[in-house]
């Protein structure tokens, strides 16, 4: 008798998970990363004026919702969705109501859902914004903030609320958006922010920004500290110097002036009037063959009402000068 020994056969299932992470601009397996300029770029974007990115991306910006429990959403569609507080009751903070249309501020005492950041530059802001609530417009009103806050919505106009806005913003002030709800209950305000547009946004390109270096990049936005200058006692990297008038690889002034245009000989008032023969060009000359003055024939002299003939600067006293012609 024979024993068989049946094989077991043991499958093993392996499970391979793979996590994903969010970029700099917090989306989950983005391709956005922080570039040499230090801010998040998507690669997939356009970095021009407009929209939430370079300068203006996401990263730069801050959320603050104090004791509420407000929140800020970046949208896919490049907007911004800003929902105030609504921790049911029982909180002295906020606007209590007493907005006016007058509204010069925050209020101090205020728990607001706030999305801010400093300015990174001198600029123009243009946006659009798209309101409603749950509560009354006067406990909950939408704000935007460019070193001070400005209420963006009427305390008094019930339903759906919109407009646009352009701002001019300086370097290191705090600018932003906000909704404050004045009552912290019985439903919350939002806002969307959506066309953000920033004129004269930058992309980030390194390079030597100093237009007198020797590697000078006209397209280079961001300085990365390689310029290279001429070297010491030149103008610029061929070697040229300053010439008298302080002119890179210049001639100095003209004969007769100064590095001003000013003429340092005789002026003459000049005229010539010449008729008959055939001679198209004529000049002036000095003793040295050298010529202070010619034109062409027939010669068109301007007149100012009281002179006629043009002002020539030259001229030496005792200096004999003869006129000759290119023909008769």
């Amino acid at each position: 008798m024979k024993n068989f020994i049946t094989p077991i056969l043991f499958f093993l299932t392996i499970t391979l998970s793979f996590s994903q992470e969010t970029d700099c601009n917090g989306v989950l397996g983005g391709s956005s990363f922080i570039n040499e300029c230090g801010w998040c770029e998507d690669p997939n974007d356009f970095y021009g004026s407009d929209g939430f990115n370079g300068l203006y991306s996401q990263e730069f910006w801050t959320v603050y919702n104090g004791s509420g429990n407000g929140t800020v959403t970046w949208n896919d569609d490049g907007t911004i969705y800003i929902e105030g507080s609504n921790n049911s009751g029982g909180s002295d903070w906020g606007t209590g109501g007493d907005w006016n249309t007058n509204f010069d501020g925050t209020y101090s005492g205020s728990s607001p859902t706030e999305l801010t950041m400093v300015a990174p530059n001198d600029g123009q802001i243009t946006f659009e914004w798209n309101y409603n609530n749950n509560d009354g417009p006067y406990y909950d009103v939408a704000y935007y903030i460019n070193a001070d806050a400005y209420m963006l919505t009427d305390p008094n106009s019930y339903g759906e609320q919109s407009g646009t806005v352009t701002i001019d913003v300086s370097f290191g002030d705090f600018i932003g958006f906000g909704v404050d709800a004045g009552d912290n209950c019985c439903g919350a305000g939002w806002v969307t922010i959506s066309n953000f547009t920033v004129l004269g946004q930058q992309p980030c390109i390194l390079g030597c920004t100093d237009d007198f270096a020797c590697n000078y990049m006209p397209e280079a936005t961001f300085d990365d500290g390689s310029c290279i200058m001429p070297p010491e006692g030149f103008c610029d990297c061929d070697g040229n110097i300053f010439d008298e008038c302080g002119v890179c690889a210049g001639n100095g002034p003209e004969d007769g002036f100064d590095c001003e245009g000013n003429c340092l000989l005789e002026e003459v008032l000049f005229q010539v009037n010449m008729y008959g023969g055939n001679a198209t060009q004529w000049s002036v000359v000095d003793s040295n063959g050298n010529i202070v003055f010619s034109g062409s024939n027939p010669y068109t002299y301007s007149c100012d009402g009281m002179y006629c003939g043009d002002l020539v600067c030259g001229f030496n006293p005792g200096e004999c000068y003869t006129f000759e012609t290119d023909g008769t």
